[in-house]
């Protein structure tokens, strides 16, 4: 059996400058949705965990970016999506997402 990831030949996150820009796969195992700095008066941001062939990477969503349903449903476990964004060590934030299966 092989892993769902494989047909798509996604780079590991590793494989990107620290600092620079990113294109990671996976598929979305968890969403946490909060207000930062615990503010209710700032809108909500996320989280969002993917599962890819080399283990779990977390992709920073910013609440500009989060406000549009697109992406929150986008974010629906079980997901396959397509992140493009800005890699800082063993994370990315997005600055766009794009869902394959």
């Amino acid at each position: 059996t092989i892993h769902p990831m494989e047909k798509y030949g996604f780079q590991p996150i590793d494989s990107f400058i620290d600092g620079g820009n990113a294109l990671i796969g996976g598929e979305v195992i968890d969403v946490y949705e909060f207000h930062p700095q615990k503010n209710p008066a700032k809108p909500k941001m996320a989280f969002v965990s993917l599962s890819t062939l080399t283990g779990t990477v977390k992709v920073v969503i910013f609440a500009r970016q989060w406000k549009d349903k697109t992406t929150q449903e986008a974010c629906s476990k079980g997901n396959i999506v397509l992140i493009r964004g800005k890699r800082s060590g063993n994370d990315i934030t997005m600055d766009t997402m794009e869902v394959l299966e």
